[in-house]
């Protein structure tokens, strides 16, 4: 990955808030060191990840320390927020020394702690660190992806600084790709918001990469004095890292306008920096260029000292065998100079004759040898690169395959709760319908044995029973069949513009002997021309389920209310009870699978819950929500939306 983009990654893995600098970082750090005797574990872990921030611009070995702490304490309290944010910050440090899978299997690690405590801003922060991953692989549709990722969660939680890193970051992908136009645009977005929200350091951020891009547009000037504004900013937020990078963007860009002698001394400062950072990859690649700086300079040591340390951590075996030979090389252009001194001392006019055709192949030698020498370098650099090349072919498969079967275990775990989840699920369905025959077969016995002794008044009151046992048995043989369709995708959904006054009162025409029995109130506050966008059937089945509901939990003589709202292009229907509400800690185990919550009606009435199940399924076939809203003793409100405006095709898939 190209160096002048390393400042910018190594913002976004840091966190976003920016330290108070108006004290002086030093004098903030120690402010926080003072403050550890005093605190909780809680507070201890927040400061040693602060800390870990603050080093990581100064020391790595510091930085990984303090995240160190932050973990061991999280650990021995089992806090996993803790745990999962040290994590990140250690895999920052391995990433920012080039130990890029050492890295991914913390940021991993922490991503499913966050994934597990729903930490939104967490989640969006791993996803961001993933990409960077994968952008150092140049693997950049990935990067790409893992980026969108983490910027959806940002636009939702409406955290501008992170959707400024993702936008940043994307510019930085586009960069890479060579794609000047998107690069451009989203540099260009980024600015804007760190101009809003007056961060110097993420200004300084796009200035680095704006010079980049005018690079490879050759307008070194433009380029040139963007680098120059982000060491300026780095300079006054004591940003060592971000100076020490843009050094080596302003050597880099000098050296390609040949102004060698100006873009060594940057060459040295940088390196400086890096050394004391220890940041390998930056290290690496001033070496690259302070070895081209002294071929060119025909210092043919100095630049076979500075080539020998650019490719130790490239490929250790092929730098020891490549050293060896050039190494071998020199000692034998040295012994050519010694032999010519010896040659010139001969007094022997033949000899001195002879010596001086010597010195004229010599010279041709020397002249050959330096390109030669020169060539091997290049050569060499080629064969290196091809080397690193394939290494990180080799080492994206690997991380992809690692990957693949992380997101496997997931989902195979998933699953495995998803099965547990129905196969409960559908025990308890099949005791109830047992139940439900047994009912209705004892019922009739009753009927056919008794038959002859039975008066009009409780042949009728046995009736009435008998009705109610097989009405109830449809129906959840009913809603069983519907939700069977609905989770396997085989259910007919014809949508079409609906008026939701007539088939709310088709339903209520339906249930009319049950509110009659109770003698409910019904009030309908619905406009008459209002539509929605719905499959007729469906929507009848899930207003049979939810005024059913209401009815079966209204004591006598009380009220249903039955209203609709419009938002947006949604129309939200809503069905209030006066019952005895729900409890808190029962409304999570509505509408869920993996509990068969049910009670029983003010009248006795029985259910199996299974009916709240069917409504979101069929809801969400819909492409709506569905939610209720109770307190004990207060009543509930069921609501689910439909659209007002029919959907796309996808949305029922």
């Amino acid at each position: 990955m190209k160096r002048e983009f390393k400042t910018i990654l190594m913002s976004f893995i840091i966190a976003v808030t920016t330290i108070p600098f108006v004290i002086g970082q030093t004098n903030y750090i120690d402010s926080l060191k003072s403050e550890l005797p005093v605190v909780n574990d809680s507070t201890k872990v927040s400061i040693y990840i602060e800390l870990s921030r603050c080093y990581l611009s100064l020391s790595m070995i510091s930085s990984m320390e303090n995240a160190e702490k932050a973990f061991e304490i999280s650990d021995k309290s089992d806090w996993t927020w803790g745990i999962a944010d040290a994590e990140n910050r250690m895999g920052n440090v391995y990433y920012l020394i080039a130990d890029y899978r050492k890295a991914m299997d913390l940021y991993l690690s922490s991503l499913k702690k966050r994934e597990k405590i729903n930490d939104k801003e967490g989640i969006a922060g791993s996803f961001n660190n993933i990409a960077l991953i994968y952008l150092e692989y140049k693997n950049y549709n990935q990067a790409i992806k893992y980026i969108e990722k983490s910027l959806l969660i940002n636009r939702e939680t409406e955290e501008l600084t992170n959707i400024a890193i993702n936008l940043n970051n994307l510019a930085v992908i586009y960069i890479e790709m060579n794609d000047i136009e998107n690069a451009l645009e989203y540099a260009n977005q980024t600015l804007d918001i760190y101009q809003k929200l007056g961060d110097r350091e993420g200004i300084a951020d796009i200035y680095i990469n704006l010079g980049t891009l005018y690079k490879s547009e050759k307008d070194y000037e433009k380029s040139r004095n963007y680098h120059q504004l982000a060491i300026e900013i780095y300079e006054i937020t004591n940003n060592l890292a971000g100076i020490a990078v843009s050094e080596f963007n302003l050597a880099e860009l000098l050296f390609l306008e040949k102004r060698y002698d100006d873009s060594f001394i940057y060459l040295q400062e940088s390196l400086s920096l890096a050394e004391l950072l220890q940041n390998r990859d930056l290290i690496t690649d001033i070496h690259k260029y302070l070895s081209n700086y002294y071929v060119i300079k025909n210092n043919y040591k100095k630049a076979l000292f500075h080539y020998e340390i650019f490719t130790q951590d490239e490929d250790s075996i092929f730098q020891q065998t490549s050293s060896d030979q050039i190494l071998e090389k020199q000692v034998i252009l040295d012994t050519d100079y010694q032999l010519k001194e010896i040659q010139l001392l001969r007094k022997d006019q033949e000899l001195q004759r002879i010596e001086i055709k010597k010195q004229k192949y010599v010279g041709i030698f020397l002249i050959i040898f330096s390109g030669l020498l020169f060539s091997g370098l290049i050569l060499t650099n080629i064969l290196l690169q091809a080397r690193k090349n394939t290494a990180n072919i080799t080492r994206e498969k690997n991380l992809q395959l690692y990957l693949s079967n992380q997101e496997f275990e997931r989902a195979e775990h998933k699953l495995n709760e998803l099965n547990r989840s129905k196969d409960k699920f559908f025990s308890v369905i099949t005791n109830d319908l047992i139940n439900h025959f047994k009912s209705f077969l004892k019922l009739t016995k009753k009927l056919k044995t008794r038959t002859y002794n039975l008066n009009k008044k409780e042949i009728k009151e046995y009736s009435g029973q008998i009705y109610r046992s097989a009405k109830n048995l449809f129906n959840l043989i009913d809603n069983l069949l519907h939700l069977s369709q609905a989770q396997t995708d085989k259910i007919n959904y014809s949508p079409e513009y609906l008026l939701i006054k007539e088939k709310v009162q088709t339903v209520l025409e339906l249930q009319e002997p049950l509110i009659k029995a109770k003698d409910i109130q019904i009030k309908i506050n619905i406009r008459k021309k209002l539509k929605v966008f719905a499959d007729p059937d469906i929507l009848l089945i899930i207003l049979r389920n939810l005024i059913g509901n209401a009815i079966k939990f209204t004591p006598e003589k009380e009220t249903i209310k039955i209203s609709t709202n419009h938002i947006k292009d949604k129309i939200k229907i809503s069905i209030s009870d006066t019952g005895v509400g729900i409890k808190p800690e029962n409304i999570n185990k509505l509408f869920r699978i993996d509990y068969n919550f049910s009670t029983k009606g003010t009248a006795g009435e029985e259910g199996t819950g299974i009916g709240l199940i069917l409504c979101k399924e069929l809801v969400k076939v819909h492409g709506g929500d569905i939610g209720v809203k109770s307190k004990p003793h207060s009543g509930s409100t069921f609501w689910f939306t439909l659209s007002a405006i029919p959907l796309s095709f996808e949305t029922h898939t």
